[in-house]
């Protein structure tokens, strides 16, 4: 399986998506052409020709799927974007040892109502609350005057 291309330009970011092979019975795997020996923990991320988009490629329809749910790999770190919006692949993502980069981070919120939105002043400080919309549909405030979104 051939995946990406090989890139001439080093890596920028210290981003990284490490898995450790778990396989039964001193089994050797591999993933992405690399051989992974049993006990060992390989980062992905450090491939030449894998990118992001590989793994998330592979977590959601390929290798990476098909060993983990053989209890072949679990993930051991990842600092890689895997937004999910679909609660059975952020379940599956979940269980196998993702915990990281799945969702949006609230600012250390957690909506409790369907339809609230953050909103702060200085940039730096928010507040939750429902959101108000005039009759055409557009943000206001609760004075009816239209908020800028940006």
């Amino acid at each position: 399986m051939t995946v990406g291309f090989k890139t001439f330009v080093p890596k920028q970011c210290p981003t990284v998506f490490r898995v450790q092979n778990i396989a039964p019975d001193d089994k050797r795997i591999k993933i992405f052409n690399l051989p992974i020996n049993n006990g060992e923990i390989c980062d992905l991320m450090a491939i030449p020709e894998v990118s992001e988009a590989d793994i998330r490629h592979s977590l959601l329809k390929g290798t990476l799927n098909l060993k983990a749910r053989a209890h072949e790999i679990i993930v051991v770190e990842s600092t890689i974007d895997l937004l999910q919006f679909d609660e059975c692949h952020k379940s599956f993502l979940e269980s196998i040892g993702i915990d990281f980069g799945l969702d949006v981070d609230g600012a250390g919120y957690t909506a409790s109502q369907e339809g609230e939105v953050l909103y702060s002043k200085d940039g730096e400080t928010f507040t939750a609350s429902l959101s108000l919309t005039s009759d055409q549909g557009w943000l206001v405030n609760d004075q009816g005057i239209l908020l800028l979104v940006y």
